[in-house]
């Protein structure tokens, strides 16, 4: 193989990227970039001259395109949950595990920047159990918080009634919208920059106007989330690590 096709890596935005670079039968080079990842595509026979001003090209095309659509470099989540801390809804809190000696049962409050959860005593060391209780409990602590979130981008955008908000532990789906205009999100959304929370939020809020998928609905979604496709994108690329 020509060494100028050695794959490689980019800096955009702080963001590594990596670059494979491969042949093509073609006679002039072609860039491309897709889920965190460029490609240069280049004749086998190509100067390692011109391949270096292929590579300088390609970065200079990809801060372009950062600026134009930084939605696309928008890196994706890392785990989110520590023993120690997690961050939700673009703000970081601090986990404060407290244990209940008194009770069998788990509980949960936030106070400012610290989500403090009540654990059994037989439990407060067991990480996995927080894991597992941890969602349940945002559901009931973020409730209000995302209830009044959608109402507000609702009377920004499309001015239904809104019956009901829910968060719930769900991840077959981000979200749900009913005939009576009961809205359900996935709780999964925390963890998610807010830009794609809101995202779901105005799909979901579409669909008290079209209950289908039709040309009018998306015409709703594109009007008031004029990057839909980017955000539609990004969950469909990322969305598998929103998990706690």
């Amino acid at each position: 193989m020509n060494h100028h096709f050695q794959d490689y890596e980019v800096e955009i935005k702080g963001i590594s990227i990596p670059v494979k670079v491969k042949v093509s039968k073609g006679r002039n080079i072609r860039f491309g970039y897709r889920d965190h990842a460029a490609l240069i595509s280049a004749p086998y026979k190509v100067s390692k001259t011109t391949m270096e001003a292929a590579k300088q090209h390609l970065f200079e095309w990809l801060t372009k395109l950062s600026q134009q659509k930084p939605h696309l470099f928008t890196p994706p989540p890392t785990s989110s949950f520590q023993r120690d801390s997690i961050v939700l809804i673009g703000k970081t809190y601090r986990l404060n595990i407290i244990e209940n000696m008194t009770q069998a049962t788990f509980k949960g409050s936030r106070k400012n920047d610290t989500l403090e959860l009540e654990v059994p005593t037989t439990l407060v060391n067991d990480s996995s159990i927080v894991r597992e209780i941890l969602p349940k409990l945002l559901n009931k602590i973020f409730a209000y918080e995302i209830d009044q979130r959608v109402r507000r981008i609702n009377q920004e955008t499309v001015k239904s009634k809104i019956r009901a908000v829910n968060l719930r532990s769900v991840v077959s789906r981000w979200g749900s919208c009913t005939s009576d205009n009961n809205i359900m999100l996935s709780n999964r959304l925390l963890l998610a920059p807010v830009e794609f929370l809101d995202h779901v939020i105005i799909h979901e809020l579409a669909h008290t106007i079209h209950m289908d998928h039709s040309i009018k609905f998306w015409r709703i979604v594109a009007q008031h989330d004029p990057k839909m496709r980017e955000h539609h994108r990004w969950l469909k690329v990322n969305g598998n690590q929103l998990k706690f």
